[in-house]
Protein backbone atom coordinates (compact mmCIF):
# COMPACT_ATOMS: atom_id res chain seq x y z
CA UNK A 1 0.00 0.00 0.00
CA UNK A 2 0.87 3.70 -0.06
CA UNK A 3 0.00 7.03 0.24
CA UNK A 4 0.28 9.77 -2.42
CA UNK A 5 -0.03 13.49 -2.16
CA UNK A 6 -0.64 15.67 -5.16
CA UNK A 7 1.43 19.09 -4.60
CA UNK A 8 1.87 22.23 -6.57
CA UNK A 9 4.96 24.25 -6.68
CA UNK A 10 4.43 27.97 -4.54
CA UNK A 11 6.47 30.29 -6.24
CA UNK A 12 5.89 32.76 -3.58
CA UNK A 13 7.32 30.56 -1.02
CA UNK A 14 9.47 28.70 -3.21
CA UNK A 15 8.26 25.36 -1.99
CA UNK A 16 6.17 22.33 -2.64
CA UNK A 17 2.70 22.49 -1.03
CA UNK A 18 -0.57 20.08 -1.12
CA UNK A 19 -2.82 21.03 -4.16
CA UNK A 20 -5.77 22.69 -3.51
CA UNK A 21 -8.55 20.81 -5.67
CA UNK A 22 -12.45 21.72 -6.26
CA UNK A 23 -15.31 19.09 -5.62
CA UNK A 24 -18.92 19.19 -6.10
CA UNK A 25 -20.07 18.15 -2.77
CA UNK A 26 -17.49 20.54 -0.23
CA UNK A 27 -16.09 23.00 -2.94
CA UNK A 28 -12.62 21.86 -1.88
CA UNK A 29 -10.30 18.95 -1.26
CA UNK A 30 -6.76 18.54 -0.95
CA UNK A 31 -4.62 15.78 -2.83
CA UNK A 32 -7.85 13.98 -3.53
CA UNK A 33 -7.79 12.02 -6.99
CA UNK A 34 -10.27 9.22 -8.29
CA UNK A 35 -8.29 6.30 -8.83
CA UNK A 36 -8.79 3.71 -11.67
CA UNK A 37 -8.23 0.07 -11.37
CA UNK A 38 -5.08 0.07 -13.47
CA UNK A 39 -3.73 2.23 -10.99
CA UNK A 40 -3.87 5.72 -12.03
CA UNK A 41 -4.99 8.48 -10.07
CA UNK A 42 -6.96 11.02 -11.89
CA UNK A 43 -6.77 14.81 -10.92
CA UNK A 44 -9.32 17.03 -12.49
CA UNK A 45 -10.12 20.90 -11.97
CA UNK A 46 -6.57 22.08 -11.42
CA UNK A 47 -5.55 25.62 -11.53
CA UNK A 48 -2.16 26.11 -13.62
CA UNK A 49 0.53 25.66 -12.37
CA UNK A 50 3.64 22.79 -11.61
CA UNK A 51 2.35 19.67 -9.66
CA UNK A 52 4.41 16.47 -8.48
CA UNK A 53 2.78 13.46 -6.53
CA UNK A 54 5.22 12.73 -3.54
CA UNK A 55 4.52 9.50 -1.38
CA UNK A 56 4.00 10.15 2.07
CA UNK A 57 5.85 6.44 4.02
CA UNK A 58 8.95 6.34 1.73
CA UNK A 59 9.07 10.75 1.20
CA UNK A 60 9.77 9.99 -2.35
CA UNK A 61 8.82 12.49 -5.16
CA UNK A 62 8.13 12.28 -8.80
CA UNK A 63 9.11 14.49 -11.83
CA UNK A 64 7.13 17.98 -11.90
CA UNK A 65 4.68 18.53 -14.85
CA UNK A 66 3.01 22.19 -16.07
CA UNK A 67 -0.26 22.20 -15.87
CA UNK A 68 -2.11 24.53 -18.63
CA UNK A 69 -5.99 25.39 -18.65
CA UNK A 70 -8.00 23.14 -20.84
CA UNK A 71 -4.99 20.54 -21.18
CA UNK A 72 -4.54 16.37 -19.85
CA UNK A 73 -1.32 15.65 -18.21
CA UNK A 74 0.38 12.86 -17.30
CA UNK A 75 2.90 11.98 -14.56
CA UNK A 76 4.32 8.43 -14.04
CA UNK A 77 6.03 7.35 -10.98
CA UNK A 78 7.85 4.81 -10.10
CA UNK A 79 7.58 2.82 -6.38
CA UNK A 80 9.25 -0.12 -7.13
CA UNK A 81 12.60 1.17 -5.24
CA UNK A 82 11.12 1.04 -2.01
CA UNK A 83 10.43 -1.88 0.23
CA UNK A 84 8.89 -2.93 3.66
CA UNK A 85 11.09 -2.58 7.04
CA UNK A 86 10.12 -4.75 9.86
CA UNK A 87 11.41 -3.95 13.30
CA UNK A 88 10.26 -3.14 16.88
CA UNK A 89 10.44 -0.40 19.54
CA UNK A 90 11.65 -1.43 22.90
CA UNK A 91 11.16 1.17 26.04
CA UNK A 92 11.23 1.34 29.64
CA UNK A 93 8.97 -1.71 31.55
CA UNK A 94 5.19 -0.67 31.41
CA UNK A 95 5.48 1.97 29.02
CA UNK A 96 2.77 2.37 26.37
CA UNK A 97 4.26 1.45 22.47
CA UNK A 98 1.44 2.21 20.69
CA UNK A 99 1.50 5.69 21.16
CA UNK A 100 5.16 5.85 19.76
CA UNK A 101 5.32 6.82 15.93
CA UNK A 102 8.12 5.65 13.58
CA UNK A 103 9.22 8.10 10.87
CA UNK A 104 11.32 8.63 8.14
CA UNK A 105 14.17 10.68 9.61
CA UNK A 106 14.47 14.68 7.75
CA UNK A 107 10.80 15.56 7.94
CA UNK A 108 9.94 18.58 8.19
CA UNK A 109 8.31 19.57 11.44
CA UNK A 110 4.77 20.63 9.79
CA UNK A 111 4.26 17.20 9.05
CA UNK A 112 6.69 15.37 11.32
CA UNK A 113 3.54 15.14 13.82
CA UNK A 114 1.39 13.18 11.61
CA UNK A 115 3.55 11.13 9.19
CA UNK A 116 5.13 7.65 9.93
CA UNK A 117 3.55 4.43 11.32
CA UNK A 118 2.79 3.43 15.15
CA UNK A 119 3.50 -0.24 16.10
CA UNK A 120 1.72 -2.83 17.92
CA UNK A 121 1.42 -3.04 21.96
CA UNK A 122 4.44 -5.62 21.14
CA UNK A 123 6.67 -2.93 19.67
CA UNK A 124 6.52 -4.30 16.12
CA UNK A 125 6.13 -2.46 12.80
CA UNK A 126 6.33 -2.51 9.15
CA UNK A 127 7.46 0.82 7.18
CA UNK A 128 7.59 1.06 3.69
CA UNK A 129 10.94 3.36 2.84
CA UNK A 130 12.72 4.14 -0.41
CA UNK A 131 15.82 2.19 -0.35
CA UNK A 132 18.17 3.95 -3.46
CA UNK A 133 20.36 4.42 -0.37
CA UNK A 134 20.83 4.65 3.21
CA UNK A 135 17.73 5.70 4.99
CA UNK A 136 17.82 6.75 8.55
CA UNK A 137 14.39 5.72 10.84
CA UNK A 138 14.17 7.55 14.18
CA UNK A 139 11.41 6.86 16.91
CA UNK A 140 8.99 9.36 18.63
CA UNK A 141 6.71 9.26 21.59
CA UNK A 142 4.51 11.81 23.12
CA UNK A 143 6.55 11.02 27.58
CA UNK A 144 9.77 9.11 26.17
CA UNK A 145 12.46 10.40 24.37
CA UNK A 146 14.30 8.62 21.88
CA UNK A 147 17.51 6.67 23.36
CA UNK A 148 20.90 8.05 22.96
CA UNK A 149 22.05 4.49 21.69
CA UNK A 150 19.13 3.12 19.48
CA UNK A 151 16.52 6.02 18.97
CA UNK A 152 18.24 6.50 15.86
CA UNK A 153 18.92 3.80 13.08
CA UNK A 154 20.40 3.69 9.90
CA UNK A 155 18.87 1.22 7.38
CA UNK A 156 20.74 0.18 4.41
CA UNK A 157 19.83 -1.64 1.24
CA UNK A 158 18.99 -5.31 2.13
CA UNK A 159 18.63 -4.59 5.81
CA UNK A 160 14.36 -5.71 6.36
CA UNK A 161 14.83 -5.42 10.60
CA UNK A 162 15.88 -2.56 12.57
CA UNK A 163 15.41 -2.25 16.65
CA UNK A 164 14.43 1.68 18.06
CA UNK A 165 15.07 2.48 21.64
CA UNK A 166 13.26 4.75 23.95
CA UNK A 167 14.31 6.34 27.38
CA UNK A 168 12.61 8.30 29.66
CA UNK A 169 13.28 11.72 29.73
CA UNK A 170 12.78 15.21 31.14
CA UNK A 171 8.79 15.39 31.04
CA UNK A 172 6.39 18.72 30.41
CA UNK A 173 3.08 18.94 32.19
CA UNK A 174 0.22 21.20 31.65
CA UNK A 175 -3.29 22.23 32.40
CA UNK A 176 -5.79 24.05 29.53
CA UNK A 177 -8.16 26.32 30.85
CA UNK A 178 -11.71 24.82 29.23
CA UNK A 179 -10.31 21.75 28.51
CA UNK A 180 -10.51 20.15 31.79
CA UNK A 181 -11.95 16.79 30.60
CA UNK A 182 -11.06 16.86 27.17
CA UNK A 183 -10.25 13.15 27.34
CA UNK A 184 -10.94 9.67 25.71
CA UNK A 185 -11.34 7.12 28.69
CA UNK A 186 -10.67 4.54 26.37
CA UNK A 187 -7.44 5.13 25.44
CA UNK A 188 -6.50 8.13 27.58
CA UNK A 189 -5.05 10.39 24.47
CA UNK A 190 -6.63 13.74 23.87
CA UNK A 191 -7.91 13.92 20.29
CA UNK A 192 -8.46 17.47 20.21
CA UNK A 193 -6.40 19.23 17.78
CA UNK A 194 -3.42 20.13 20.17
CA UNK A 195 0.40 20.30 20.08
CA UNK A 196 3.65 20.86 21.56
CA UNK A 197 6.13 22.83 19.68
CA UNK A 198 9.55 22.72 21.43
CA UNK A 199 11.84 25.20 18.98
CA UNK A 200 16.09 24.96 20.52
CA UNK A 201 16.89 28.69 21.52
CA UNK A 202 20.14 27.78 20.67
CA UNK A 203 20.48 24.90 17.92
CA UNK A 204 19.74 21.65 17.64
CA UNK A 205 16.42 19.76 16.47
CA UNK A 206 12.60 21.57 16.41
CA UNK A 207 10.05 19.08 18.21
CA UNK A 208 6.63 18.44 17.78
CA UNK A 209 4.52 16.15 20.00
CA UNK A 210 0.92 15.74 20.50
CA UNK A 211 0.52 15.11 24.39
CA UNK A 212 -1.16 12.53 25.84
CA UNK A 213 -3.91 13.44 28.56
CA UNK A 214 -4.39 11.79 32.12
CA UNK A 215 -7.53 13.18 34.37
CA UNK A 216 -6.79 17.01 32.80
CA UNK A 217 -3.06 17.40 33.01
CA UNK A 218 -1.58 17.25 29.43
CA UNK A 219 2.44 15.55 29.67
CA UNK A 220 4.59 15.83 26.64
CA UNK A 221 8.50 14.82 26.38
CA UNK A 222 10.13 13.08 24.18
CA UNK A 223 12.90 15.99 24.32
CA UNK A 224 16.70 16.38 24.88
CA UNK A 225 17.55 19.28 28.30
CA UNK A 226 18.03 22.27 27.07
CA UNK A 227 16.35 25.98 26.86
CA UNK A 228 13.48 26.78 24.28
CA UNK A 229 10.42 28.74 23.30
CA UNK A 230 7.05 26.71 23.59
CA UNK A 231 4.29 26.46 21.38
CA UNK A 232 0.82 25.34 21.64
CA UNK A 233 -1.28 25.25 18.79
CA UNK A 234 -4.37 24.60 20.06
CA UNK A 235 -7.40 24.10 17.25
CA UNK A 236 -10.19 26.65 15.87
CA UNK A 237 -10.67 29.60 17.64
CA UNK A 238 -7.99 30.03 19.72
CA UNK A 239 -4.30 31.72 19.27
CA UNK A 240 -1.13 29.78 20.25
CA UNK A 241 0.36 30.08 23.78
CA UNK A 242 4.30 31.12 23.20
CA UNK A 243 6.21 30.91 26.04
CA UNK A 244 10.45 32.37 25.16
CA UNK A 245 13.37 30.79 27.87
CA UNK A 246 11.94 27.76 28.75
CA UNK A 247 14.45 25.59 30.90
CA UNK A 248 13.74 22.30 30.74
CA UNK A 249 16.31 19.83 32.50
CA UNK A 250 16.15 16.08 34.05
CA UNK A 251 12.83 16.82 35.88
CA UNK A 252 9.72 16.92 34.89
CA UNK A 253 8.41 20.96 34.59
CA UNK A 254 4.66 21.51 36.02
CA UNK A 255 3.41 25.20 34.08
CA UNK A 256 -0.04 24.99 36.06
CA UNK A 257 -3.10 26.22 34.32
CA UNK A 258 -2.99 28.08 30.90
CA UNK A 259 -5.37 29.95 29.30
CA UNK A 260 -5.39 30.13 25.21
CA UNK A 261 -5.30 33.54 24.39
CA UNK A 262 -8.18 34.40 21.57
CA UNK A 263 -5.72 35.89 19.21
CA UNK A 264 -6.64 38.08 16.09
CA UNK A 265 -9.47 37.74 14.09
CA UNK A 266 -9.21 38.16 10.34
CA UNK A 267 -12.43 38.89 8.62
CA UNK A 268 -12.32 39.12 4.78
CA UNK A 269 -15.54 40.95 3.27
CA UNK A 270 -16.66 38.84 -0.36
CA UNK A 271 -18.27 41.72 -2.88
CA UNK A 272 -20.55 39.75 -4.77
CA UNK A 273 -20.94 36.66 -2.86
CA UNK A 274 -24.74 37.59 -3.14
CA UNK A 275 -25.50 37.16 -6.81
CA UNK A 276 -23.14 33.96 -6.70
CA UNK A 277 -25.67 31.23 -4.88
CA UNK A 278 -23.43 28.75 -6.32
CA UNK A 279 -19.96 29.78 -5.47
CA UNK A 280 -17.59 27.82 -3.30
CA UNK A 281 -15.38 30.68 -1.76
CA UNK A 282 -12.49 30.09 0.87
CA UNK A 283 -9.63 31.12 2.62
CA UNK A 284 -6.30 29.64 4.19
CA UNK A 285 -4.08 31.70 6.78
CA UNK A 286 -1.14 30.21 6.90
CA UNK A 287 1.82 31.38 9.50
CA UNK A 288 5.12 32.14 7.79
CA UNK A 289 7.02 31.26 10.47
CA UNK A 290 8.33 28.38 12.40
CA UNK A 291 6.17 26.56 13.69
CA UNK A 292 3.81 26.32 10.66
CA UNK A 293 -0.10 26.11 11.39
CA UNK A 294 -2.24 27.40 9.69
CA UNK A 295 -6.39 28.56 10.04
CA UNK A 296 -9.42 28.19 7.41
CA UNK A 297 -11.88 30.85 6.99
CA UNK A 298 -15.33 30.11 7.68
CA UNK A 299 -17.85 31.50 5.15
CA UNK A 300 -20.73 33.04 6.78
CA UNK A 301 -22.48 34.02 3.50
CA UNK A 302 -25.53 36.28 5.09
CA UNK A 303 -22.96 38.39 6.23
CA UNK A 304 -20.89 37.83 3.57
CA UNK A 305 -17.58 37.44 4.56
CA UNK A 306 -14.72 34.73 5.33
CA UNK A 307 -13.92 34.68 9.37
CA UNK A 308 -10.55 33.24 10.45
CA UNK A 309 -9.92 32.87 14.33
CA UNK A 310 -7.09 31.99 16.44
CA UNK A 311 -4.41 33.85 14.96
CA UNK A 312 -1.21 34.44 16.78
CA UNK A 313 1.71 37.25 16.45
CA UNK A 314 3.49 37.03 13.24
CA UNK A 315 3.16 36.75 9.33
CA UNK A 316 0.25 34.97 7.47
CA UNK A 317 -0.18 34.01 3.99
CA UNK A 318 -3.59 34.88 3.01
CA UNK A 319 -4.64 32.62 0.26
CA UNK A 320 -8.58 32.77 -1.00
CA UNK A 321 -9.80 30.57 -4.06
CA UNK A 322 -13.44 30.19 -5.40
CA UNK A 323 -14.92 27.87 -7.34
CA UNK A 324 -18.23 27.61 -9.11
CA UNK A 325 -17.82 31.50 -10.73
CA UNK A 326 -18.88 30.58 -13.75
CA UNK A 327 -21.32 27.11 -12.77
CA UNK A 328 -20.76 24.49 -10.64
CA UNK A 329 -17.79 22.62 -13.12
CA UNK A 330 -15.50 25.97 -13.17
CA UNK A 331 -11.73 25.29 -12.00
CA UNK A 332 -10.62 27.15 -8.81
CA UNK A 333 -9.38 30.59 -9.23
CA UNK A 334 -7.19 32.83 -6.94
CA UNK A 335 -8.75 35.57 -5.62
CA UNK A 336 -6.68 36.85 -3.17
CA UNK A 337 -2.88 36.03 -2.39
CA UNK A 338 -1.61 38.39 0.79
CA UNK A 339 0.83 38.71 3.36
CA UNK A 340 -0.58 40.37 6.30
CA UNK A 341 1.30 40.92 9.77
CA UNK A 342 -0.83 41.06 13.05
CA UNK A 343 0.13 41.49 16.52
CA UNK A 344 -2.27 38.97 18.00
CA UNK A 345 -4.99 41.06 19.23
CA UNK A 346 -6.47 43.59 17.03
CA UNK A 347 -8.67 42.35 14.35
CA UNK A 348 -7.57 42.45 10.46
CA UNK A 349 -10.00 43.17 7.95
CA UNK A 350 -9.33 42.73 4.25
CA UNK A 351 -11.85 42.83 0.90
CA UNK A 352 -11.87 40.58 -1.70
CA UNK A 353 -14.42 40.95 -5.33
CA UNK A 354 -15.89 37.94 -6.79
CA UNK A 355 -14.75 38.13 -10.61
Amino acid sequence: TYTLQLQRFDAVREAWSPAQIPTRRSGIGAGVAVRDPDGTHVYEGLEPGRYRVFERGTRRPSGDVEVQTGGAHELAFDLSGAQWIEGRVVGPVGANLVQARIVVDGREPRTGLWSGVRPDAQGTFRIRASLDGDVTLRVTHPTLMPAANGGRVTVRPGTDRVVLRLEPGPELRFRVAGYEDAQTPATGLWHAPLSVHLLPEKSGRALTVRPVADAGTFRAGGFQPGTYTLWLIFGRGRAPYVRKGLVLGGQTLDLGTLAPPAGTTLRIRVAGLADRPNAAVWAVVTHEGEPAYSRHGALDREAGELVSRGLGAGRFRVLVRGAGLAGLSSAARVLLDRVITTDGSADVTLDVQLP
